[in-house]
């Protein structure tokens, strides 16, 4: 398995701050956000313009950096008459998406990435009683995007957020494709209180990338102090909360060696915290 950095810590540095600093720490590999602002470049005189050459120049700064972009996130709302957020949406806006999606996979094939999540398919509470229906629109909608990833030799990986590894499965059931499977997150998955080993030995085979953050079980913080609205507070470090780290990495060990990138969530302490995590978890991958 690969330890690298997950971006969200990292949102407010500049690309080049952000290469340097995950090479700090002593990681390899970077996760990379493909929203709009990947093809922002900015000028001399501090405006803003579009460009093609903003690719190369993100790969000859990671080159510089001495890291490697492997993977990236995008959240577009794929399916359905509602969003992530549970707010209505006409066809126009979907058909959007799934446009951005297949552009999306294009711009990760010109960054040279891997692994791509293109969506977080949570189901609105509102709508939980529908969830079987809407996670299987998503594997339909998912399913040829796969066949597309594939010519282009990168795997689409769903995210657990909020999502529990049956409503995955469901998703993954219809989307069937070597091409798409789910991005492991054992956070994700307490936050929504179903155990994450158990998660793990659910979904196993279909595991293609990992995000790797912490928990509390009591937690009392704001969720507001990760971003107004937010769903649960800010993750701790690994090694620091409430999950059972040993027999999860000692699982995943036996069938997959993928990426798992740390993911930190609160900025202005993301290098303590990723450094932390990456001490504790390859610890534990010393042991096992």
């Amino acid at each position: 398995m690969k330890l690298g950095a997950a971006w969200f810590g990292f949102r407010d540095q500049t690309y080049s701050n952000y290469f340097e600093m995950v090479r700090s720490l002593g990681l390899e590999y970077v996760e990379v956000p493909l929203y709009w602002q990947i093809v922002q470049e900015s000028t001399a005189d501090g405006s803003i313009k579009f460009s093609k050459d903003v690719f190369a120049q993100r790969r000859t700064l990671a080159e510089q950096a001495g890291v490697k972009m492997v993977s990236a996130v995008a959240a577009l709302d794929l399916a359905g008459a509602y969003n992530m957020r549970g707010e209505t949406i006409d066809e126009s806006e979907v058909q959007f998406a799934r446009a951005a999606a297949y552009r999306t996979i294009d711009i990760a094939d010109e960054l040279g990435l891997e692994v791509v999540r293109i969506t977080e398919p949570n189901i609105p509470e509102k709508f939980v009683s529908g969830g079987k229906a809407y996670m299987e629109a998503y594997g339909e909608v998912l399913l040829p995007m796969a066949e597309y990833a594939q010519e282009k030799n990168i795997v689409i990986a769903v995210e657990n957020y909020g999502l529990t590894s049956e409503q995955l499965n469901w998703l993954l059931d219809v989307g069937d494709h070597p091409n798409l499977g789910t991005l492991y997150d054992p956070c994700n998955y307490m936050r929504i209180k179903e155990d994450p080993l158990s998660a793990l030995k659910n979904v196993s085979d279909r595991v293609v990338y990992c995000h790797l953050k912490d928990t509390l079980i009591d937690e009392s913080r704001n969720p507001n102090l990760l971003f107004p609205g937010s769903r649960w507070a800010p993750s701790v470090a690994v090694g620091e909360g409430d999950i059972e780290w040993e027999p999860i990495l000692a699982h995943l060990a036996t069938f997959y060696d993928g990426y798992m990138c740390i993911e930190y969530e609160i900025a202005d302490d993301v290098m303590r915290g990723t450094r932390f995590s990456a001490e504790y978890v390859q610890a534990i991958l010393n042991r096992i």
